[in-house]
């Protein structure tokens, strides 16, 4: 194997950190409190800091934004990679990444939320019997379309209506647990278009889950979130 060695130079206005923007503004999302600690903006992306109440019923699974400067350019969340992180106390996503502003001289941004993503605090599991076919409350626009037995296994076809610009939702995580709350997770977790209308829009997707090995008759999944709420106008905060 031949190996060649060479210098790596790099530029420092591109490695160095990024900048902090205070924001330290609370807002009310679908009854839900949430504030915006800063902003931070480094080359590469931008990060939007949030922490929510100890009050609210729903934790944030995902929120819809995009930061804008004063000349009108929009700065869209990011599409790839990691696109938001969570918090090690809850099912939260509280760090969301976007597109950077750093190299565009902008004397002011605004954050616009204009949706959000939330799962119930009561709804962190959805319980199924895989033989009756009851079940606990499923998020919004999901239901259950065939539970069958193939040997030792499960196989489970969920039915979900896409969200906006026909989104493909994935209601369910691949983990999913017994009545002793063991752990499992499933290493079959498909999606794919139920239904194409014919003007192009979707009428549903389908998520398939194989549930390996498993010996019982009951089962909890974990829904990633319960409802999607869309804001009736943009909700804008200054940065700075």
């Amino acid at each position: 194997m031949r190996e060649i060695e060479f210098d790596l130079e790099f530029d420092p206005q591109f490695t160095a950190a990024g900048k902090v923007l205070p924001v330290n503004e609370t807002v009310t999302l679908d009854g839900q409190e949430i504030s915006v600690t800063n902003i931070e903006v480094y080359p590469t992306h931008l990060r939007v800091e949030i922490t929510e109440s100890e009050d609210n019923t729903a934790w944030l699974k995902s929120l819809d934004f995009y930061i804008e400067t004063e000349q009108g350019t929009k700065f869209v969340p990011v599409s790839s990679g990691v696109t938001a992180t969570g918090s090690a106390d809850s099912p939260s996503m509280v760090s969301y990444r976007a597109d950077s502003t750093y190299f565009y001289e902008a004397e002011q941004l605004k954050l616009v939320i204009t949706g959000a993503k939330w799962l119930e605090k009561d709804m962190e599991s959805t319980y199924l019997n895989l033989v009756t076919r009851e079940h606990s409350e499923l998020p919004d626009g999901v239901s259950f379309y065939s539970v069958q037995k193939q040997g030792d296994n499960w196989s489970i076809t969920v039915r979900s209506t896409p969200g906006e610009n026909d989104e493909m939702p994935i209601p369910f995580s691949d983990i999913y647990l017994d009545s002793a709350g063991n752990r499992y997770s499933t290493e079959k977790l498909r999606l794919a278009i139920g239904k194409m209308n014919k003007d192009g829009s979707i009428s549903y997707y389908n998520t398939f889950l194989t549930l390996n090995n498993y010996p019982y008759d009951e089962v909890w999944l974990t829904p990633q979130h319960s409802h999607i709420w869309t804001a009736e106008q943009p909700i804008e905060i200054t940065v700075q």
